[in-house]
């Protein structure tokens, strides 16, 4: 994604997960690093995500027909919105 971050993804069923690791620990004030779980339905994809802080974000993403990219929009508890492309390498 446009921040560095690697994604571990797995799937099982219609159950989703992905652990992300920063490769620039200085992204986002150091923060960042946590893991996803959510549901899978079709492309649509709709999940929790915790920080290593344990900040949870609401989150919501659409697989690219090809698979390569998933594109993100995640909810703070304040209402801020965040957005991640990520894309398979």
């Amino acid at each position: 994604d446009q921040y560095g971050t690697i994604y571990a993804i797995r799937q099982k069923g219609s159950s989703f997960g992905y652990q992300a690791a920063f490769r620039n620990r200085a992204t986002l004030g150091g923060g960042g690093d946590g893991r996803a779980e959510g549901k899978v339905d079709g492309r649509n994809l709709s999940y929790v995500y915790t920080d290593r802080a344990g900040n949870r974000y609401l989150c919501t993403a659409v697989v690219a027909p090809d698979s390569q990219r998933i594109d993100e929009t995640c909810r703070t508890k304040d209402g801020q919105v965040l957005t991640v492309g990520m894309v398979r390498s």
